[in-house]
């Protein structure tokens, strides 16, 4: 098992006063696991207030970058004419342990937010990060973000379809659009000195579906546009399975180009992809290790089929209409 933890401060802003708790968290990573990623069973979205009028208060959660390493910020604020009280509490899900008791908040007044702050160290496997708030008894609100780590290598995979290279390589999986469907794509990602190289397993449920897979990066780190800017990219593939991966299309704040290459090889149960991505068309970022990026996975498949939904978008963070907002993106690790 690997272990992320979390240490810091939790903190009430508020013109009068200014109360402090000292809290540690540890998590427990198990194996990889099937996160949550489709339409029909979207989780809250990981990075923004989320514009629910119903709901008296918004969990935001994000990551920054300091001088004394990788910080998470949970934010509550309250949107209610009312003062609130209640509990917080963080949970990693479906598996792992929380080492922290549930924090107690009261008297949060209207517009006023309450803040914490934790210094992560991650583990080596795939995470999510739920913070829940329950108001007085009355209900249960919560939000999620998720965590991504990526090795910086020295040497190269090579580009031909086969994974036998990628074993130790942390695994991203998106599960079936059905809550109930064992399906799902497992993804990885590895950066050297000159490229980003991503493999797939694409479990084909609609074997003439049309995909495009788009990979979202926030090179400057996370942040909370609504739109993309400087230092946000988005990689586009487009694999068909008789035919490869096509061209890919890297876009950013103003431009679009081909760049990059990819292969395909057939599976029984779908296919297996590679691409490589030059580092020289990401605008002169380097990768580093101990660096933390915004991040954000979507397959959006259409098919033809009567056997399968005419349209599924799976997205790792964020609601399908937004997960090209840098503020609803993940967290990705480069270590």
């Amino acid at each position: 098992m690997d272990v992320m933890r979390l240490f810091g401060h939790y903190y009430h802003k508020s013109p009068a006063r200014r109360l402090v708790f000292i809290f540690v968290i540890s998590v427990l990573f198990a194996a990889a696991f099937p996160l949550f990623g489709s339409d029909a069973d979207a989780p809250s979205s990981s990075s923004a207030f989320m514009n629910k009028p119903l709901l008296p208060l918004e969990i935001f959660i994000t990551g920054r970058q300091a001088e004394d390493g990788f910080k998470v910020e949970t934010i509550l604020k309250n949107v209610c004419e009312r003062s609130l009280s209640g509990v917080l509490q963080w949970q990693l899900r479906p598996r792992g342990r929380v080492e922290i008791p549930p924090q107690p908040f009261s008297g949060l007044k209207p517009n006023e937010e309450l803040t914490t702050s934790s210094s992560l160290l991650a583990g080596n496997r795939e995470g999510r990060l739920f913070a829940a708030a329950e108001i007085s008894g009355e209900r249960l609100i919560e939000n999620s973000i998720g965590l991504m780590p990526m090795p910086i290598r020295m040497a190269s995979p090579k580009v031909d379809g086969c994974l036998s290279e990628w074993m130790d390589v942390p695994e991203l999986k998106l599960a079936g659009i059905e809550p109930n469907d064992d399906l799902f794509h497992q993804f990885q990602f590895w950066w050297t000195d000159d490229a980003l190289y991503v493999a797939a397993h694409i479990r084909d449920g609609a074997a003439q579906a049309r995909r495009r897979l788009g990979l979202y990066l926030g090179l400057e780190g996370p942040s909370r546009r609504q739109i993309m800017g400087a230092g946000d990219f988005c990689i586009e593939m487009y694999p068909i399975e008789e035919k490869g991966i096509g061209s890919i299309s890297i876009s950013g704040n103003g431009f679009e180009r081909k760049a990059g290459s990819g292969a395909i090889k057939i599976q029984e149960d779908g296919f297996t992809m590679e691409a490589q991505i030059p580092i020289g068309e990401l605008g002169g970022w380097k990768p580093r290790r101990n660096c933390m990026i915004g991040f954000n996975l979507v397959l959006d498949e259409e098919s033809d089929s009567a056997m399968c939904p005419p349209r599924k978008i799976l997205r790792w963070n964020g609601s399908s209409d937004e997960y090209n907002q840098p503020l609803r993106w993940g967290l990705a690790i480069i270590y």
